[in-house]
């Protein structure tokens, strides 16, 4: 039994196993500030439904579609911390609990866009680096301690 292609699809450079009305449903479904390049998030998402497909996942391209629309509908895809779809699809995001969704808050690598990593996010590090910054200048005379700054660099 021979698999049959969508053409369409093919020439969208997806595999072919995947009608391209349905990736690109998944990725209509997915919050429209995580998709930036169409054409990649479609590649994604034919990839994720490839790799659900060969793990066993009965109706994949279902299952995904509600994955999505559940992430979309929660504090994390509904904030401005959603990351990017390929990022999310890549990094099997829909594999998440729902309960990680809740918080909208970044939680992974330097843009906290992979899901459940545990990172602070670039943002919020620069931050507690400026915070902590000010609280080690704090109660210091700026001035005298320019003028030690500047009477130490003529002493060398």
């Amino acid at each position: 039994m021979s698999e049959q292609l969508d053409f369409a699809a093919c020439r969208e450079g997806l595999s072919g196993k995947w009608s391209l009305e349905t990736v690109a449903g998944v990725v209509a479904a997915y919050p429209p500030h995580g998709v930036f390049h169409p054409q990649f998030a479609r590649v994604a998402v034919d990839e994720a439904l490839t790799g659900l497909q060969e793990r066993g996942q009965p109706s994949p391209a279902e299952w995904l579609l509600a994955r999505v629309r559940a992430y979309a509908a929660s504090g994390k895809g509904k904030g401005p911390y959603a990351g990017r779809i390929e990022t999310w699809m890549r990094g099997h995001g829909f594999d998440a609990s729902p309960a990680a969704w809740d918080d909208p808050k970044p939680k992974g690598g330097s843009g906290g866009n992979t899901p459940g990593t545990g990172g602070t996010g670039a943002l919020a590090r620069a931050k507690a680096d400026r915070e902590a910054a000010d609280s080690a200048w704090a109660g210091r005379d700026v001035a005298k301690e320019l003028d030690r700054i500047k009477g130490g660099a003529k002493r060398h």
